[in-house]
Parts: structure tokens; C-alpha cells; sequence
């Protein structure tokens, strides 16, 4: 074959299946066995391609909580564990007398030789300065009656105890005794409220 029937003869294979092809070139026989072999289609000729594009970058998200859930961490190995300590109860506070008004607060008294323990508990009034105690004769003498003995306590907090007590008292008297608050006044002085008294005591 020439050189120049070679061009001829290219163009003609190319229009040829691929398998035909492959017998010519081998030169099969008429009715002998051919082996058909998949030949991927390329692009057409001349025809030139795009490069490649790059890989579009995927950003993943960090993973996050639900809302409510709880994140447990453990516990760093070597550090001090800490405690809380104890809870202490609060103390007992009583509560104050319900004494309706106008304020009338029990007093007792315990009678002795002579003397007298008189005993109350406080309204709790912030107002309050202090308490007197008088203690009342009763029996009369001829004439002016002579000063009552009186006594002086402090209001302490809140709505304590308080007591008084009386020496010096006429034995085989009768007595009353009075309780007092001790109030400021508009002028800066101190006036004296009476908020209760005793039954009559006779001092042995």
C-alpha cells in the first residue's frame, strides 16, 4: 500500500465500529470469532476541554447543645474536692404577745418576806424607752399617803421577759402593782402610759 492511499484508507476506518476495525487490522477471516472490546467515547477531535474545577470547601458546624441538656465535663484529676459547710439552724425567735388594743399586758407577782418578783413580757414597741413598776398600798394611813416604791427596767429587744423586784414592802399589806411604759413625747421628754397591773398581793 502507498503513502498515499494510507489517508484514504484512515478516513474510511474511522467511520467503522470499533470491533470491524480491530478484525481488518488483524486480519480476521469471514465467520471466524470475533471478541467485541467496550472502547470509551472520547471527546470528538479538536475539541479541547475546561480544566478541572477546584473542590468546593465544606465548613461543618460544631456540634452545639440542645437548649435544656446538660454538658457533663469530668472532674480534672488532682484538684482539692470542695464541700459546702453545714447549714446552721436559724435561732429561735418567739413570737411577740398578740396584746389588742389598748395594750394590756398581764403582769404576775410572786410574793415574799417582805418583798415581791414582779414579772412581764414586753410588747416589743420599738417606742418604748423603759418600764416602771410601782407598787400600791393599799391600805391607807391618816394623812398624805407616802411615794409608792418604784422601779426602773430597760426595754430589751424584741418581746422579752422582764422582772422587777421589791424589798422594804410592809408585811401584812396589801398590793397592787402597776406597769408603765416609758414614751417620748413631742417636747423630748418622756410620758409615762399605764399598760397593766396586778391583782391585789398580800405581802406576807
Amino acid at each position: 500500500m502507498t503513502s498515499a492511499a494510507w489517508p484514504q484508507r484512515a478516513r474510511r476506518l474511522a467511520w467503522l465500529p470499533a470491533a470491524a476495525v480491530a478484525c481488518l487490522l488483524a486480519g480476521c477471516q469471514p465467520g471466524a470469532a470475533t471478541t467485541v472490546v467496550a472502547v470509551p467515547a472520547g471527546p470528538p477531535s479538536g475539541v479541547v476541554l475546561p480544566p478541572a474545577a477546584a473542590p468546593i470547601p465544606v465548613t461543618v458546624a460544631p456540634a452545639t447543645v440542645a437548649p435544656g441538656a446538660l454538658r457533663v465535663a469530668p472532674f480534672p484529676a488532682g484538684l482539692p474536692s470542695t464541700s459546702l459547710p453545714p447549714l446552721k439552724p436559724a435561732p429561735y425567735v418567739a413570737p411577740c404577745p398578740n396584746y389588742p388594743p389598748p395594750t394590756l399586758i398581764p403582769v404576775h407577782v410572786s410574793p415574799g418576806p417582805g418583798s415581791a418578783q414582779v414579772s412581764w413580757v414586753s410588747d416589743g414597741d420599738p417606742t418604748v424607752r423603759s418600764y416602771r413598776v410601782s407598787a400600791i398600798s393599799q391600805r391607807l394611813v391618816g394623812g398624805t399617803q407616802p411615794a409608792a416604791p418604784t422601779t426602773t427596767t430597760a426595754r430589751g429587744t424584741g418581746c422579752s421577759p422582764h422582772s422587777a423586784r421589791f424589798a422594804g414592802l410592809r408585811r401584812g399589806t396589801p398590793y397592787v402593782f402597776w406597769l408603765e411604759e416609758a414614751i417620748p413625747d413631742p417636747a423630748g421628754g418622756l410620758r409615762y402610759w399605764m399598760v397593766g397591773q396586778s391583782t391585789g398581793v398580800l405581802v406576807p
